[in-house]
């Protein structure tokens, strides 16, 4: 404006403010209707990280997807919030997240569309072939239903309030599970949680998510681990997964599980923690901590998806 003359928005300027406030009211409604981005499943280790890649899940950055597999593509860790750039034969493509509770076909069932077309002229009713197939069909796990049943052990030095299996699925990072002192000689064993899927009958988990705390403040936590799944709580067990590394991160790391697993009981099991994974001296050093003294395993909160 001109000296001495007062400032007054003109009507571009309000056309502009009103755009604007247009504009978020309907960001919400866009959000919603932008597509899912792409997930994949990364395959090999990660030049110069202190864990492997291997198993843990990415998306594709936009404009990506059309090129993968057969180009080198760039992706955003989901574990790290790094982006990292995919060769060809490094990664596998997952299927879309489903919601919880979605039904789908269990793995080694025949297609539904196929049931549909065999079962309709046997069935007669379109009502009695959908009740049919949902008793087929497996519900996606939902947290709301999932239930810490046991550990192998836990640290007595903590109150159970503090420091229990069933504290793992708290998002609450005051508390946690760890195992008992000496469960872990110099840092490696096979300690582990086990997790109830659903009341009754099986469910299907396609992601299975950990924290744990950032170094140097977490030197018992896992570093590495597998999953293992079964149709009855006392096993048998079947590994069900290659071995898993953790990120020295505080964030949520979500590894992929290929192919999804249908079970009834999951148990996830510690093999090293994050002190046996550096050099002692190193742990001298930044925390005090002899590695003889690193003799337990743990983690802050674990999820399925």
């Amino acid at each position: 404006s001109r000296r001495g003359t007062p400032h007054r928005p003109t009507h571009a300027r309000l056309l502009r403010g009103e755009q604007l406030r247009l504009i978020h009211a309907r960001l919400p409604a866009m959000a919603s209707t932008l597509p899912e981005p792409t997930v994949v499943r990364l395959r090999g280790a990660a030049p110069g990280a202190q864990g492997r890649h291997e198993g843990h899940t990415a998306e594709l950055i936009i404009g990506q997807p059309d090129r993968f597999p057969s180009e080198c593509v760039r992706c955003r860790v989901v574990s790290t919030g790094a982006t990292l750039v995919v060769e060809p034969g490094h990664a596998d493509l997952v299927g879309r997240r489903m919601r919880p509770g979605h039904l789908c076909m269990p793995r080694l069932c025949a297609s539904e569309s196929f049931l549909r077309r065999v079962m309709l002229p046997l069935l007669h009713h379109v009502e009695l072939l959908e009740l049919v197939l949902d008793h087929i069909k497996l519900p996606q796990v939902s947290m709301a239903e999932v239930r810490a049943m046991s550990a192998s052990s836990v640290a007595r030095q903590f109150a159970p309030a503090q420091c229990s299996a069933t504290q793992t699925l708290s998002s609450d990072e005051e508390t946690w599970w760890l195992s008992d002192t000496d469960t872990c000689p110099n840092g490696v064993g096979s300690e582990w949680v086990l997790y109830k899927l659903r009341p009754e009958g099986r469910a299907r988990v396609q992601f299975v998510s950990l924290k744990i705390p950032k170094l140097p403040y977490g030197p018992l936590s896992v570093r590495v681990f597998h999953i293992e799944a079964s149709d009855a709580e006392h096993g048998p067990f079947v590994r069900v997964s290659p071995d898993l590394c953790t990120f020295d991160t505080q964030r949520m790391q979500e590894v992929a599980l290929a192919p999804a697993v249908e079970a009834s009981f999951i148990r996830v099991v510690c093999t090293v923690n994050a002190a046996a994974s550096e050099l002692e001296d190193k742990w001298q050093r930044l925390s005090g901590m002899r590695l003889n003294e690193a003799s337990s395993i743990g983690f802050f909160q674990l999820s399925f998806a």
